[in-house]
């Protein structure tokens, strides 16, 4: 979001940046609670320890060699898309520490993928309804699958194999 992706394994969208960049208070005011809370502890991370980016780059260097070590042994990873129940989103105009508390850790679980490298896709597995609304409501809950470099496939297989045996819409 502030138009820094060095030593990140993703594609860098030079487009979208040139469009975003530089912000101001209209472009900030559109964002969602949470985007706007990385986007501002991103610039206070830059003014006051402009060292951090590079050290959480070679953490992620250290975490994929963590995965790649579990992958040694397995053929994929099997682990919830996001760590909770989802839940009902809050109108837009709910107050931002409300919409703070529902996202806070969101992508846990999908975040470090984005920085390994490795690759990882979630599907439907189930519906459950949600810690805080009505029973009768059920929303969809993800299975998130990874896999070793360059073995996509047996993430296709794994997904095809599971979305053929069971109707997540029932489960």
């Amino acid at each position: 979001m502030l138009g820094r992706a060095s030593g990140t394994r993703q594609l860098y969208l030079t487009d979208f940046v040139e469009k975003v960049l530089p912000w101001n208070q209209g472009k900030f005011d559109k964002l969602f609670a949470n985007s706007a809370n990385i986007l501002i502890n991103g610039i206070y991370a830059d003014e006051h320890y402009p060292q951090l980016h590079g050290k959480t780059h070679n953490l992620f260097r250290k975490l994929r060699s963590e995965y790649d070590a579990v992958l040694e042994d397995v053929d994929i990873i099997v682990m919830p898309t996001i760590p909770w129940v989802p839940k009902v989103m809050q109108p837009r105009e709910a107050p931002l520490l409300d919409h703070y508390k529902d996202y806070n850790g969101l992508t846990f679980n999908t975040l470090p993928f984005n920085n390994t490298g490795h690759p990882a896709l979630s599907i439907p597995c189930g519906m459950l309804s949600p810690p805080e609304g009505p029973e009768a409501l059920r929303l969809p809950i993800g299975m998130q699958l990874v896999g070793r470099f360059w073995e996509e496939l047996t993430l296709y297989k794994a997904a095809l194999a599971w979305s053929d045996a069971y109707n997540w819409k029932e489960l």
